[in-house]
């Protein structure tokens, strides 16, 4: 699995949100499994928490993951759905 690059154009968090898209269907992470933290997102990616959590939102907004109080984040489309 190669590095997700910043691109030239367009907002941080949409950039981050397509390269964890590709991991999810590359298999890196599957369905109801965890997935990355605010801060583990926050020290990948070198990016502000607000831009980690608009991140998030982009992801639960397409229907990819879902939040779980105490629990984070889990994947509820396996790589083939999305």
């Amino acid at each position: 699995m190669g590095e997700c690059r910043k691109k030239a154009v367009g907002s941080r968090y949409i950039d981050i949100a397509e390269c964890l898209l590709a991991e999810i269907r590359e298999g890196k992470y599957s369905a109801r499994h965890s997935f990355p933290s605010l801060s583990m997102i926050m020290r990948r990616f070198g990016v502000a928490r607000a831009t980690a959590a608009k991140c998030m939102d982009e992801l639960k907004n397409r229907g990819v993951v879902v939040a779980s109080s105490r629990s984070g984040f889990s994947v509820i489309k396996s790589n083939k759905t999305i």
